[in-house]
């Protein structure tokens, strides 16, 4: 595999056909393909152990490293499936979850942005923090009227919450 294949077709389909271990996969991998410099940016920043990790394997890389949005969907559709019935998981998905909203990529943020409402319900105590990453997000990337109606969505998401307890 070339850098310049791997840029412009990322390698997931070596790295789902064997999720562990991928470090086997990644070091088939060019050191200068994005996808591999992504990889190791999730890891570095999200602590997480490419190499042990399921969350990271089947539910991170996956909504960082495709350019399809359709995958990105899946990826946080399925880490918010995951946390509902294994919460604990809780801490590397809402690591990663974090890292997304406060990605430089818009394609990235607006995926993680889609899913902030059923991510809230069932992250618990870090709901307050992924709130904010939101709403600095939020700034970042849209428009003021964008924003606004992110702040209002995210605030009565905040007020559901409030009044459930």
């Amino acid at each position: 595999i070339t850098a310049h294949s791997c840029i412009s077709s990322p390698p997931l389909h070596l790295i789902y056909s064997s999720m562990h271990p991928l470090n086997a996969k990644l070091s088939q991998v060019d050191s200068t393909c994005d996808t591999l410099e992504t990889v190791r940016e999730v890891e570095n920043l999200t602590q997480i152990n490419a190499q042990k990790s399921e969350e990271f394997s089947r539910f991170l890389l996956p909504l960082f490293c495709s350019p399809s949005s359709s995958v990105r969907r899946h990826s946080i559709q399925s880490a918010i499936t995951s946390l509902a019935s294994n919460p604990q998981r809780v801490d590397q998905i809402v690591d990663g979850y974090r890292l997304a909203l406060g990605h430089s990529n818009i394609e990235i943020v607006s995926t993680a942005m889609q899913f902030l409402s059923q991510m809230i319900t069932v992250v618990g105590d870090h709901s307050s923090s992924l709130i904010s990453s939101a709403l600095a997000a939020s700034r970042r990337h849209f428009s003021p009227a964008h924003f606004t109606s992110i702040i209002s969505t995210t605030m009565e998401i905040a007020k559901g919450r409030e009044d459930e307890e």
